[in-house]
């Protein structure tokens, strides 16, 4: 038995219109053996299998899935919980798929945390068009809880925070992301009229309130629903020390 496959134009299975298909081609010698007979079978693929076959895969795409998938296992579960087999599950994908892309559990860790800490860096472009308080005023706001995304992000951080405590590659990540955020907040609080001098001490006091709100509202969100955070917020503005 032999066969070939290719690409044919052939009638439907009705003889009314063509269609484009794949199909496959084997010959078939007849048990007559003295005849020797060689029969033809063409066997048309569906429009379904045509559409089933493999696409290519944005390899940049299916880590960030994956990662979004860690970080909501983590939210859920703590980073002891994100096993290489509950992140596939929570995918949608099976282990194997999943060591395609991360060769083990930390790298998939570090890429979900590096992941979620651009997400939030990402948001600075559209604060550059505001004007500078409202520019320091949004970039303080986006770090408070106050939608799901800044909620699955800050338990993903307090998550990692543990972590950090016990590996020193995470605990560098956690506090570069920190002196990141730090000179940012720092840089917009002198935009908005901060003197220089003191630009650095305000920065900070205004990361430990936005720290704290966050911390309650995580714990106790009825008690500090997203209009009681951005009140408090307000309040640090106008209280400016300078």
């Amino acid at each position: 038995m032999g066969g070939m496959r290719g690409w044919t134009l052939g009638p439907s299975r009705t003889g009314t219109s063509p269609r484009v298909g794949i199909c496959t081609i084997v010959n078939l010698l007849t048990s007559d053996v003295a005849e020797r007979r060689c029969r033809t079978i063409v066997i048309y693929s569906t429009p379904a299998t045509i559409s089933s076959m493999p696409k290519t895969v944005d390899a940049v795409a299916r880590r960030e899935e994956l990662a979004a998938a860690a970080a909501r296992v983590i939210a859920r579960s703590g980073v002891a919980g994100a096993s290489m087999r509950e992140v596939a599950t929570e995918a949608g994908w099976t282990t194997g798929t999943l060591v395609h892309y991360f060769r083990n559990r930390h790298e998939l860790l570090r890429f979900t945390l590096e992941t979620s800490l651009e997400g939030r860096r990402r948001r600075r472009a559209v604060r550059d068009s505001h004007d500078p308080f409202s520019a320091l005023r949004a970039t303080l706001h986006d770090a408070l809880p106050t939608d799901d995304d800044a909620r699955l992000h800050w338990n993903v951080t307090i998550a990692f925070c543990a972590q950090a405590g016990g590996d020193p590659d995470f605990a560098t990540l956690q506090r570069d992301a920190y002196r990141d955020f730090r000179s940012n907040v720092t840089a917009r609080v002198i935009a908005a009229g901060h003197p220089a001098s003191s630009a650095d001490i305000e920065a900070e006091r205004l990361i430990a309130v936005v720290d704290g709100v966050a911390l309650q509202a995580l714990f106790d969100p009825e008690s500090w629903p997203p209009e009681r955070q951005s009140a408090a917020l307000d309040a640090a503005l106008a209280n400016r020390v300078g």
